[in-house]
């Protein structure tokens, strides 16, 4: 599965910032694909300005229908502090 990566340094303190987007074909609206963020910080996917997932511990899931509109994900965190935001391999029972 492709692997999307990108770095995010927060603007803000303690605001919700768009650290990426995600937009899935609607020929494969079935497919979830997992949100890592490393260090571990609060992240939450929008679509229409409605939270359709939401954590605390920097892992959330993509895809399924919605994601046939763009998902904005977004994440919280210390002005400064920069963090690793992975989009691809679905999450695991590893992923706590």
């Amino acid at each position: 599965m492709l692997q999307q990566i990108t770095l995010h340094t927060f603007a803000k303190n303690d605001t919700w910032e768009q650290v990426d987007s995600y937009w899935g074909s609607p020929f494969y609206f079935w497919e979830r694909s997992g949100v890592r963020i490393d260090p571990p910080a609060p992240v939450r996917v929008r679509v229409f300005a409605k939270v359709v997932e939401e954590s605390a511990n920097g892992r959330a899931e993509i895809g399924g229908f919605s994601s046939m509109f763009v998902q904005i994900v977004e994440a919280r965190g210390r002005k400064g502090e920069t963090i690793r935001v992975s989009i691809g391999e679905p999450l695991s029972a590893d992923d706590g």
